[in-house]
C-alpha cells in the first residue's frame, strides 16, 4: 500500500504549473514557434531553425558556435549546451559528478542522453504548447493560459507524460523510477540516500548500458535537475543534520498519485475520508500513519449516524479483504450498542458472521461460533495481520495465550478451512514460527491444504 497523501487545490497547483521552469521555456519555445514553421520530413525542426530557437531561447553553451549546432541535427534539434551546475549538485561532499565530455564535433550531451531543445520540444508537444500537423508546426502558447486551473494542470499532465515516455527510454525511466521513489517513501529523502539507491539501480541495468555512459552520480543529478524543472521536485535541508534532501513537490505529488493509480496502484488521499464511501476509507485506513488515520475515521463518522456509519462499515466489509474486516468491526466499535441490531443482522452473511459473534460477545450478547467457524475466524484475522505487520511478528504473536503444544494441534487441523488466505498463513507458519512443532503441522497442513484444493482429498 502507497502512503496516504494530501492532494494540494488545482489553483494551488496551476499556479506551481506557470513558475514550473520547464513550462516557461517551453512556452517561449511555442511564441518562438509562431502561425506556422515547417519541418523536416521526419517531422523535426530543419537543422537551421534548432540553430535559431537554440540561440534565441538562450539555451546553447557559450562555448560551442551556433554553426557547429546547425551543421549537425538531433533527434530534433539535437544536441545541447552543459547544463550549468544546479541545486543538486552545488553542495560540496554530496554527488560530485564529473563534467561531461564534449563529443567531437563539440556539442555537450547531457548526462541523461537528452537534449534542452528536445526536452522543450516534448514538453510543448506534451502540453499543447505546439502543434504538429503533417509536417508543419504551430505554436499555441495560450494554452497554458486558461482561467480553469484544472484545464492548466491536466495540460501538465500530459507534459510530464510526454517527457517519462520519451527516447532513450532509459531516460524516462529514470525519471519516473526517481519520482516513484519519492512517492513511496513520503517524505524527502537524505540525498547521499538516494544516490546510494540510483547507483545501486544502475548497477542492475549495468548489462544494458552503453560504453561511455556517465556516472551514475551524474545521471541523476541531471534527472533530479530535469525533476526540478518539471515542478515534480525540489530541494530541502534536513534541520537536524543539515544535509541536503529531496522531496515531491504538492504538484509532483499530484501528478505522480494520478500515474499511479492508472498504472492499478492503490494511492489514498488524506483527508477525503469524511466524502469517501467506506469501502474507500477502509482501503485507504493502511496507507496512513496513527494519527492521520484516527483524523480521517473520525472525519467520516462525523458524517455520518452510528446506524448509516454501521450499515457502510458492513457492507464494505463483505467484500473487502481480511485486513479490511478487521479495521471495519474496529470502527464500529466506537458506535456502541447503537450498532448492535444492524451487526446481529450480519450473523446471516458467511463472511461477516465469525466477526460479528465476536463482537457482539464484546457487548455482552449470546453469539455462537462453531469449530469450523473459529478457524476460520482464524485464518482471516491473521491473514489480516500479514497485510501490515511483518510475518514473523504475524508467526509469534498468531495465538499468544495457547502453548506452543495446543498451538500445534490448532494449526494440524486448518487445512480444512475455506479460506482464500489459508495456504499463505500457513505457510508463514512455516517459514516464522519459532516453533519447531508448530511449524512441523503447519507443512503438514499446507501439503493436505493444497492436495484438497487440486481435488485430491
Amino acid at each position: 500500500m502507497l502512503p496516504a497523501v494530501r492532494i494540494a487545490p488545482a489553483r494551488e497547483l496551476a499556479a506551481a504549473v506557470a513558475a514550473a521552469p520547464l513550462l516557461r521555456q517551453a512556452q517561449r519555445l511555442a511564441r518562438w514557434g509562431g502561425a506556422d514553421r515547417p519541418l523536416t520530413a521526419g517531422g523535426t525542426l530543419r537543422p537551421a531553425d534548432a540553430a535559431l530557437a537554440i540561440a534565441e531561447l538562450d539555451i546553447a553553451a557559450e562555448h560551442i558556435p551556433a554553426e557547429h549546432v546547425a551543421a549537425e541535427p538531433g533527434p530534433v534539434a539535437g544536441q545541447l549546451h552543459e547544463p550549468a551546475p544546479s541545486e543538486f549538485e552545488a553542495a560540496p561532499g554530496r554527488l560530485e559528478p564529473g563534467p561531461a565530455e564534449p563529443d567531437p564535433v563539440g556539442h555537450v550531451h547531457s548526462a541523461d542522453g537528452m537534449g534542452e531543445l528536445d526536452l522543450l520540444w516534448l514538453t510543448a508537444i506534451g502540453a499543447g504548447l505546439i502543434i504538429v500537423t503533417g509536417r508543419r508546426v504551430r505554436g499555441c502558447p495560450a494554452a497554458l493560459a486558461s482561467g480553469d486551473p484544472e484545464t492548466v494542470v491536466s495540460a501538465w499532465r500530459c507534459a510530464l507524460d510526454a517527457v517519462f515516455g520519451a527516447d532513450p527510454t532509459d531516460v524516462g525511466e529514470e525519471l519516473e523510477g526517481l519520482a516513484t521513489a519519492l512517492y513511496v517513501a513520503g517524505q524527502p529523502v537524505r540525498m547521499d540516500a538516494l544516490a546510494d539507491g540510483f547507483a545501486a539501480g544502475a548497477r542492475a541495468r549495468r548489462a544494458g548500458l552503453r560504453d561511455g555512459d556517465p556516472h551514475p552520480a551524474t545521471r541523476m543529478s541531471h534527472a533530479l535537475e530535469v525533476l526540478a524543472d518539471l515542478g515534480v521536485a525540489e530541494v530541502g535541508v534536513d534541520e537536524q543534520d543539515e544535509q541536503l534532501t529531496v522531496g515531491l513537490t504538492a504538484l509532483g505529488t499530484a501528478g505522480m498519485r494520478e500515474r499511479l493509480v492508472a498504472a492499478g496502484f492503490c494511492a489514498p488521499v488524506a483527508g477525503c475520508g469524511e466524502t469517501s464511501g467506506a469501502a474507500e476509507l477502509l482501503a485507504g485506513l493502511s496507507g496512513y500513519d496513527a494519527e492521520d488515520g484516527e483524523h480521517e475515521i473520525a472525519c467520516w463518522l462525523a458524517q455520518r449516524t452510528p446506524q448509516r456509519a454501521a450499515s457502510e462499515l458492513l457492507q464494505a466489509a463483505s467484500t473487502s479483504s481480511p485486513g479490511g474486516r478487521g479495521a471495519a468491526f474496529a470502527i464500529i466499535d466506537r458506535l456502541g450498542r447503537q450498532a448492535i441490531p444492524l451487526v446481529r443482522s450480519a450473523m446471516t452473511n458467511p463472511v461477516l458472521r465469525p466477526h460479528a459473534a465476536i463482537w457482539l460477545r464484546e457487548q455482552g450478547m449470546q453469539a455462537e461460533l462453531s469449530p469450523a467457524e473459529q478457524a476460520w475466524l482464524l485464518v482471516d484475522l491473521g491473514a489480516g495481520l500479514l497485510e501490515e505487520a511483518d510475518p514473523q511478528a504475524v508467526a509469534a504473536e498468531l495465538l499468544p495465550e495457547l502453548p506452543a503444544a495446543e498451538q500445534a494441534e490448532l494449526v494440524r487441523d486448518l487445512w480444512q478451512v475455506s479460506h482464500p488466505s489459508l495456504i499463505g498463513l500457513l505457510t508463514t507458519l512455516t517459514e516464522h514460527h519459532p516453533d519447531r512443532g508448530v511449524v512441523k503441522a503447519a507443512r503438514k497442513a499446507v501439503f493436505k491444504a493444497r492436495s484438497r484444493y487440486l481435488g485430491g482429498g
